[in-house]
């Protein structure tokens, strides 16, 4: 993985541009409709400024941004030949599942603790 940081990046540069793209796409479809076109307007205008943006970005700092994947390929490289980084890593990532899922099993064991009553529009606590 640490080999691929380039196409990594050229990736995510591509799908912020096909975002921006479809997003102003988007405003082109609300503009059809008489009722959304203020939204349309607003999509149109606000995406093709962040792409303006984006692009004068790329283009006026793109030999930052080579020099910014090289640091980011050589730290890639750096924790992978580190074993006892990964391990490290590995053990909070376990700590993390294992709080979340306690986390997950108090909150459906307060939910259960509860009765509801549901009616067609709203639903309402019976515990007072």
């Amino acid at each position: 993985m640490s080999g691929h940081t380039r196409t990594l990046a050229m990736v995510s540069i591509i799908l912020i541009e096909l975002i921006n793209f479809a997003m102003i796409g988007w405003g082109v479809t609300l503009l059809g409709n008489t009722n959304t076109m203020p939204a349309g307007i607003s999509f149109i205008v606000f995406f093709g400024i962040m792409a303006i943006v984006v692009n004068c970005a790329l283009c006026f700092y793109w030999s930052k941004l080579q020099v910014a994947i090289a640091i980011i390929g050589i730290a890639a490289d750096y924790y992978a030949a580190t074993k006892r980084i990964i391990l490290v890593s590995l053990f909070y990532f376990i700590i993390h599942v294992i709080f979340f899922g306690v986390y997950v099993y108090t909150v459906l064991g307060l939910l259960s603790m509860n009765t509801f009553k549901f009616t067609d529009a709203t639903s309402t606590n019976n515990n007072g």
